[in-house]
């Protein structure tokens, strides 16, 4: 039973790294609409676009709350997971904290959003 089981394991992780790559594929050959929805979804509101740079998979809301005094984070990332922008992590031992997509880090949105919004790394 042991080795049927193993062996189905490595089948899967076959089989979900083939459609990854497929996936990240498709991402990368037809990026302009997701790109554009990024920036149809952040608009002009810095307040998305802080947000939206700040989560990391790491920190909670209660951090980049800190991070960014002034900012509304709770109203922004819950549009932001509204749009499907970001997501709830589920993190043993910390409030709320979101991630971003797969296809975002597929295509280094953070940097297009810092260029293309004029935000250094230090803001």
């Amino acid at each position: 039973m042991k080795k049927d089981t193993h062996k189905e394991i490595v089948t899967i992780k076959k089989e979900l790294k083939d459609l990854r790559e497929t996936v990240d594929l498709s991402i990368v050959l037809n990026p302009v609409d997701l790109k554009n929805y990024v920036k149809e979804v952040l608009g002009r509101s810095k307040d998305r676009v802080r947000v939206f740079l700040a989560i990391n998979g790491k920190d909670s809301l209660k951090d980049i709350s800190k991070k960014l005094p002034g900012v509304n984070v709770p109203r922004s990332s819950k549009f932001l997971e509204k749009k499907r922008l970001i997501y709830k992590l589920d993190v043993p031992g910390k409030s709320l904290v979101y991630g971003k997509p797969h296809w975002a880090h597929v295509l280094n949105i953070d940097e297009i959003v810092r260029k293309d919004y004029g935000i250094t790394d230090d803001e």
